[in-house]
């Protein structure tokens, strides 16, 4: 894609979000066709701790071996940034995974304990 096409879609499509889909394609590598639990931020909680640097939300996928793998959104530029077109790296440059054992990865009211 040029970054000509690049601000024509970003101007078409308000959600278009292509650092997001990156992780989803990335994923999608490890777990094909699965679907993870996601979980969001509040919006009114991202204005109050984190002002303009915050999480959008994480990722937990399944996998058959025993864990859970989790991934971040919101460490590197999600949408339609033309400053993160063609860069080599954004934001932070990475999002964070990790894996915990099944077991661990219980939910309760919302949070992950």
């Amino acid at each position: 894609m040029t970054k000509e096409e690049f601000l024509i879609r970003t101007k078409e499509d308000e959600n278009y979000s292509p650092g997001w889909q990156a992780i989803d394609d990335a994923f999608e590598k490890f777990y094909p066709g699965k679907k993870p639990d996601h979980f969001g931020t509040i919006l009114t909680s991202r204005a109050m701790w984190g002002e303009d640097e915050y999480l959008d939300g994480f990722s937990i996928y399944s996998s058959p071996k025993g864990y859970k793998h989790l991934v971040t959104y919101g460490m590197t530029v999600l949408y339609g940034d033309e400053d993160a077109f063609g860069v080599e790296w954004n934001g932070w440059g990475y999002e964070m995974t990790i894996k915990l054992k099944e077991k661990d990865t219980e939910v309760v009211c919302g949070q992950l304990i």
